[in-house]
């Protein structure tokens, strides 16, 4: 399946647990990068879109899901994509596995805590090396994270989480919850 472990896809196994507990039918991967999320959930879901802007990564992609039917990769940035449709994962559920900014002296001394099982981890899955996958730096730390979280997606859980990232999950309530 995936040909390749790094910090990104140690999450992958949170999401697939996700995406698969209301049988999804519209997945959207934004960012999806080479595609090795796209591929894990391409047999769990109906159809999966993946959006990639980097020409390079999304080749690569493009060239791992041949033969995969439900499966596409747009040239797209996500503030640009539009379905009609909407997305079963992206207006149901969101899922975000991330990077938060190190700023507070919490922020480092987590960050500062982690590198020893970190490098474990790495080593036991053969970490890949860069992969040509560009990754922005981020901008916020965890507790602006929060913050907005709160202000946007009332009910969201946002957790700090191994390999340096936060996990999001909010759950769009249902018209009967309201």
């Amino acid at each position: 399946m995936t040909t390749y472990w790094n910090h990104s896809a140690a999450h992958h196994p949170w999401i697939l647990r996700g995406a698969g507990e209301r049988g999804r039918q519209a997945t959207l991967d934004v960012g999806c990068g080479d595609g090795p999320l796209l591929q894990r959930l391409a047999p769990h879901v109906g159809q999966i879109t993946g959006l990639e802007p980097d020409v390079p990564a999304r080749k690569r992609a493009t060239s791992r899901l041949a033969g995969t039917p439900n499966a596409t990769v747009l040239p797209e940035a996500f503030p640009g994509h539009r379905r009609e449709k909407g997305y079963d994962l992206a207006t149901g559920d969101l899922l975000v596995a991330g990077l938060s900014a190190n700023r507070s002296v919490t922020d480092r001394l987590v960050s500062g805590l982690q590198p020893p099982l970190v490098r474990a981890g790495s080593r036991l899955r053969r970490e890949s090396a860069d992969l040509g996958v560009p990754v922005m730096e981020p901008r916020e730390n965890l507790g602006e994270i929060r913050a907005t979280v709160r202000r946007i997606l009332p009910g969201a859980h946002v957790r700090r989480a191994r390999c340096y990232r936060y996990r999001r999950r909010w759950t769009k309530p249902t018209a009967a919850a309201r």
